[in-house]
């Protein structure tokens, strides 16, 4: 059996500038355990303890939402609001205190065309996995009020493509309202480096909202943001995040976006916003950490 000192598990990674001291990363992991209003529960607070004494060198968070018209899932974080700061504080605070060398990343996302709506929630049930009705039985108040939570909201995405698994048509996103989603995220990274964390992880699978994006089933738009590979990804450019008002080092505010563009080329192992990292996870388990430094953060 191979010893822990000669495993490249047990090594420092390092994501950007930020550094991993092992390789051992807790993946983002929807949890169901927020306030009906997307605030961090003590539940919450005890899961991300006990995964920092078990000496991960990484937690992603659940998603968080970032956009408040469109909601993530029942019992979810939220990240759409600056009152929401001292709430996800308590998260890299609790990490923190516990193993001060253990890194916590929040999980950005928007929900997109995969809004549950109260006339569907009966046909999704022959895709939930057995081991989870069964335990969602034996704990009925986990869902007692999901009937309340249900989100009534418009669905989007970025082209008006029907979706079966919920059995729905989205409309299709304007180029304005693609701009605002883009602010929605960059607000919610800010939240995430105002409230503590090391990072931030842009939620891109699964066919939420960045996801379709992605795809050209789901993308068939004409203009910058679909079309080609390079287009379709182009939501996910950091610059892009927020291409008029970005953030240098020492935190000062700029307002130019040619500025914004020469940080980012001059500075390419941090976001627009002074966080650590941005990866896209994408389908078939092919992943993009922007930017793609993986030594000494060089």
């Amino acid at each position: 059996m191979r010893s822990r000192e000669n495993s490249i598990v047990f090594t420092p990674a390092w994501i950007g500038p930020l550094r991993i001291r092992n390789r051992l990363v807790r993946s983002a992991t929807y949890e169901n355990s927020a306030t009906r209003g997307g605030e961090v529960t003590e539940a919450l607070l005890e899961l991300y303890s006990t995964l920092a004494k078990g000496g991960v060198g990484l937690i992603i968070t659940g998603a968080a939402s970032v956009f408040a018209k469109a909601p993530f899932m029942h019992a979810s974080i939220h990240a759409d609001d600056d009152s929401f700061i001292p709430s996800l504080a308590k998260i890299p605070r609790v990490v923190h205190e516990f193993d001060s060398d253990c890194r916590v990343m929040l999980q950005l996302n928007h929900a997109g065309r995969q809004v549950l709506k109260r006339e569907n929630t009966s046909k999704l049930m022959p895709l939930i996995p057995p081991a989870l009705i069964a335990y969602l039985r034996k704990h009925p108040e986990i869902m007692a009020d999901q009937a309340e939570m249900v989100h009534e909201v418009e669905l989007t995405a970025p082209s008006a493509v029907y979706d079966a698994t919920f059995d729905h048509t989205p409309r299709a996103l304007t180029h304005e309202e693609i701009g605002e989603i883009i602010e929605a995220f960059a607000e919610g990274a800010r939240r995430a480096k105002e409230a503590g964390f090391d990072g931030v992880q842009l939620h891109a699978a699964h066919g939420y909202l960045l996801s379709s994006f992605l795809s050209p089933r789901t993308n068939r738009r004409a203009d910058e943001y679909g079309g080609s590979t390079e287009n379709r990804t182009w939501i996910f450019r950091p610059a892009r995040l927020r291409p008029n008002v970005s953030l240098v080092p020492g935190g000062a505010p700029s307002r130019s976006g040619s500025k914004a563009k020469r940080f980012w080329h001059k500075h390419p192992a941090q976001s627009v916003l002074c966080m650590n990292s941005v990866r896209l996870q994408v389908r078939r388990n092919y992943c993009l950490n922007i930017p793609a430094q993986t030594e000494n953060g060089k």
